[in-house]
């Protein structure tokens, strides 16, 4: 299954210390190794490639205006945020399945 005309964006933020630290309120943010993983199991699923993008590291130019107001209503639980083709298909959720089933849901409408 290939779908090359789908861009699945993928907005995470790398894993960090919290506010107070990582002894006081614990880290932020996904582990490379839970970006890495979970980029690998869409990209397999689905044959679709995955950009992943660090919010953190946006510096001038900004997320696009979806993640910029789902960040400012949930905040970094929002994250990571997957949108295909300009639209959410997950929000907050680290585990692939779901995610892949709601991009699959997606490719086959």
């Amino acid at each position: 299954m290939e779908n090359i005309a789908w861009t699945i964006k993928m907005f995470i933020l790398k894993r960090q210390p919290g506010p107070g630290g990582y002894t006081c309120c614990g880290p932020i943010g996904q582990t490379s190794e839970q970006i890495q993983d979970l980029q690998a199991a869409i990209e397999s699923a689905t044959g679709c490639q995955v950009e992943v993008y660090n919010v953190g590291r946006f510096g001038a130019e900004q997320p696009p205006r979806m993640v910029v107001d789902l960040m400012s209503t949930l905040g970094i639980k929002a994250l990571p945020i997957v949108i295909m083709n300009d639209e959410a298909v997950s929000i907050g959720k680290v585990t692939p399945e779901p995610i892949i089933a709601a991009i699959k849901a997606k490719l086959a409408a």
